[in-house]
């Protein structure tokens, strides 16, 4: 039997789809990375609290009196519920705020006036090609670019009028129940409340009974004057500092899982002094979806609707007791009962989606308690009108001219007024009874729909909080070091590359080549996936530009030493690639894994740096190993080579 030879392929030659595959993937990274040669305008944003969409009249309008204040605008656009003004000269971009401000608030139009958010931004100057294929730049940390800062203040007021309202039911209650005659049972102060009684005999009765079962955390003091016998309540020291550490953990929690839900990477949420919490998210551009998100104070109440009454007699100032008149999304008018049937404490999960017509709802999941109560009040009530109720307390605070709030010489802000928003963002009748997971629908667009989603599955927040201050922050290691250390890692990039071309000739310009394809690709990947670049990312990169060259250097040294040996070109480069790719394999399989666990366990700057340096390790592979050897092959594969300049 004859069997045909089979046809060996030349030494140091790829086949060509493998020529196809290094140019495909080297296009893709260079395409990737290709927004961030373009850099970010300094920009002016509008958009609406409740995620509407803005016009473009009104962005038109605003352009045109920040050229009237003498700032001079690159363009504008208008997307959605956002709107950007770009400007020509970064310093221009405070007074381009307070003029945006200044219109809004003078603005004749009441939704406008309280619904519009005025913000300074940095936004992409990413061509409209690239844009609309989906390919952003890279995010810069804190200490390359900056990103968004805010200061919020918890609302201690707040929070202590709510353990003031728990106290005053809890008297109320015992006394109801002992049988216990009072005149009144008020709040005094933010940390007291005031019992008064009839008598001496009446005052004693309730300071026994009360004092036995003692609201916790108060203590109880007594007094008669003039004829009057009150028990003053008032909240220990200890019990004070419980419950706004308490509230300034939980805000914490809940606005980080809210920080998370947004996709932000390298964020930072601390506290800081006794009612303040800092919050800092690298990279980010949309400073009013953020700020919607993080601020919103929103509650969640499942209410029933009172149809045995005439809506049209609340409107003429008639409205009953037991109920008020509230407004749906859409403007229609709806009497609500003031009992709440369920709050948003017992909302587990939420998300946005679309009806079977398109339009967005809510899905909303409760815990164990909340379904049960959801599940007995709904059976009760089948045929009857359910209202979801979104109430938020909104404190007015004093402002400066440039729309910044004006603090006093404790460095809290000064309060003037408070306005309580209602709105039924839901009104259906129950056709059957509910349990833990359902829907809710409303006149509401899906970036409403899915701010508020995204609020409710986060969870409540304790106290209310209010943004202090807000903008973009700059390099903290300010913009002097970062251009240092900019040029420090381009000096030593410059450095390798020298060397590199006159240690090993032609191959020193292969792997030269190779390194600036390596960089190129760890951006591109970096810009794909929305990583966050650090300045101890940079290192990262830096170590991953040494390691790709550690990777040449054993290659060529292995192919010089194969020369020696007597070997000739075209096997010495064969051998050299194939003999050095299990140590650069076992090396950087060993640095990938530290790179993980840095990256699993580690935050801040930790996790930029192991986030670099893996997909450093990733590419440098590639291009070091794939990439360098079709270059190579291209060169001298297939012809008759009797010396290699290495």
């Amino acid at each position: 039997m004859i069997f045909g030879q089979t046809r060996q392929m030349p030494l140091n030659t790829f086949p060509t789809w493998k020529y196809l595959m290094v140019l495909f993937i080297i296009i893709i990274g260079g395409i990737l990375a290709l927004p961030n040669i373009f850099g970010e305008d300094h920009a002016i944003q509008i958009s609406d609290k409740n995620g509407n969409p803005i016009t473009e009249e009104l962005v038109v309008n605003i352009d045109q009196a920040i050229k009237d204040g003498g700032i001079e605008t690159k363009s504008f656009e208008v997307e959605g519920s956002r709107g950007l003004i770009r400007l020509v000269n970064p310093d221009d971009q405070n007074e381009a705020k307070r003029i945006a401000f200044q219109f809004v608030e003078n603005h004749s139009k009441p939704e406008i006036k309280e619904n519009t958010v005025v913000a300074v931004n940095l936004a992409a100057a990413t061509p409209k090609w690239l844009a609309d294929l989906g390919f952003d730049p890279m995010k810069l940390g804190l200490d390359l670019r900056g990103g968004v800062h805010f200061l919020l203040e918890v609302d201690m007021d707040a929070l202590f009028k709510k353990e003031q309202e728990r106290a005053i039911t809890t008297i109320k209650t015992t006394l109801y129940d002992e049988q216990i005659y009072y005149k009144s049972v008020n709040p005094r102060e933010l940390t007291s409340v005031i019992a008064q009684f009839e008598s001496e005999e009446l005052q004693e009765r309730a300071f026994a009974e009360l004092n036995t079962n003692a609201l916790e955390g108060f203590t109880i003091t007594d007094r008669s004057f003039d004829g009057r016998y009150e028990l003053i309540f008032n909240i220990t020291e200890a019990k004070s500092r419980e419950i706004r550490d308490f509230a300034i953990k939980k805000n914490i929690t809940t606005l980080n899982n809210r920080i998370n839900a947004i996709g932000v990477a390298e964020p930072l949420v601390q506290r800081q002094g006794a009612n303040r919490i800092i919050v800092q998210l690298p990279g980010i551009q949309d400073t009013a979806t953020a700020r919607s998100i993080i601020g919103d104070t929103r509650t969640l109440e499942f209410r029933m609707a009172n149809t045995r009454r005439d809506v049209g007699e609340a409107l003429s100032g008639r409205v009953p007791y037991d109920s008020e008149l509230l407004y749906e999304s859409d403007g229609r008018p709806i009497l609500v009962y003031k009992d709440v049937m369920l709050d948003g404490e017992h909302v587990t999960g939420a998300g946005s989606s679309r009806d079977e017509k398109g339009m967005p709802q809510i899905n909303i999941q409760l815990d164990g308690a909340g379904g049960s109560i959801m599940a007995k009040e709904s059976g009760d009530h089948v045929g009857d009108v359910m209202a979801i109720v979104l109430t938020e307390v909104v404190p007015i605070f004093k402002k400066n001219e440039y729309g910044d709030f004006v603090k006093n010489d404790e460095g809290s802000l000064i309060k003037i007024d408070e306005k309580i928003n209602k709105e039924v963002v839901s009104a259906a009748t129950i056709q059957t009874t509910l349990g833990r997971s359902f829907r809710i629908t409303g006149q509401f667009t899906p970036q409403y729909a899915s701010n508020l989603a995204l609020t409710l599955k986060s969870g409540s927040l304790k106290a209310p909080i209010y943004i202090v201050e807000d903008g973009t922050i700059g390099p903290s290691l300010g913009k002097e070091n970062v251009e240092k250390g900019t040029l420090s890692i381009l000096i030593g990039f410059v450095m390798v590359l020298i060397f590199m071309l006159f240690r090993y000739k032609v191959f020193g310009l292969v792997a030269n080549i190779a390194l600036l394809v390596n960089l190129v690709l760890i951006i591109g990947v970096m810009s794909m996936i929305g990583a966050v670049l650090t300045l101890p990312g940079m290192a990262g990169i830096l170590l991953t530009v040494g390691m790709a060259v550690d990777a040449n250097v054993l290659i060529f040294e292995r192919i010089r030493e194969e020369l020696r040996d007597g070997m000739s070109p075209a096997q010495a480069i064969h051998n050299g690639y194939d003999a050095a790719f299990s140590t650069i394999a076992d090396a950087n399989i060993t640095t990938a894994i530290a790179a993980l666990i840095l990256f699993a366990i580690g935050t801040g700057p930790i996790a930029g740096f192991a986030i670099t340096l893996l997909f450093g390790i990733l590419t440098s592979m590639f291009t070091a190993i794939v990439g360098s050897r079709a270059l190579v092959n291209l060169i001298y594969g297939g012809k008759a080579v009797k010396k290699l300049a290495v």
